[in-house]
């Protein structure tokens, strides 16, 4: 909420938590990452869940990756509930599945004109064929596919146990519930 001017806009990039424990799973670096990141990131989510006092220890792999996109998810949240700024929620996978449309529709909604030819040439560039934290790694939608799908059919039922984790926390704190229903598949 401190980067929100009121009357701004915000676009909120967001992904559901079974994309996200496969995204993590997928990569080791994001492993890494997640685990350097899992205390301050349990503590930032226990000062927003009163009660939620489970020490880091006691979780797993993917409950510390739940608690990470819990801490982040939460913190949009909570600054959407601070702000008069005007946000766009946007699923990831809504982008990648019509990504000219989905620029086209931020484009207007942060007031330029963008249409879908010039909308498509960017698509068409090399924005979408690399990683985003490191440009010069390729990776395009399809091998984005096909990794969480290897992670998905590699870790599938702790995946499928920690979403039920975080939906049984959902009947506890109203704004992991929120979360979950932001966010929930179709």
């Amino acid at each position: 909420s401190d980067l929100m001017r009121n009357q701004s806009r915000s676009l909120f990039l967001v992904t559901s938590l079974e994309r996200y424990l496969e995204t993590i799973l997928a990569g080791d670096a994001s492993l890494r990452e997640m685990h350097m990141l899992s205390a301050s990131r349990l503590l930032r989510l226990q000062a927003r869940l009163e009660g939620f006092d489970i020490p880091l220890w006691k979780l797993s792999v993917t409950q510390k990756i739940a608690v990470s996109w819990l801490c982040e998810f939460t913190a949009l949240l909570q600054a959407a509930d601070t702000t008069q700024s005007n946000i766009l929620w946007l699923d990831f996978d809504v982008f990648l599945q019509s990504p000219t449309q989905q620029l086209v529709q931020a484009a207007h909604f942060f007031g330029h004109d963008l249409d879908e030819e010039d909308a498509h040439a960017i698509i068409r560039g090399p924005i979408m064929a690399s990683y985003s934290k490191a440009p010069e790694h390729q990776y395009s939608p399809d091998l984005r596919r096909q990794l969480l799908g290897q992670a998905r059919s590699n870790h599938g039922e702790s995946i499928r146990t920690t979403v039920e984790w975080v939906e049984e926390l959902a009947n506890t704190y109203p704004l992991v519930a929120k979360a979950m229903e932001l966010t929930t598949e179709d």
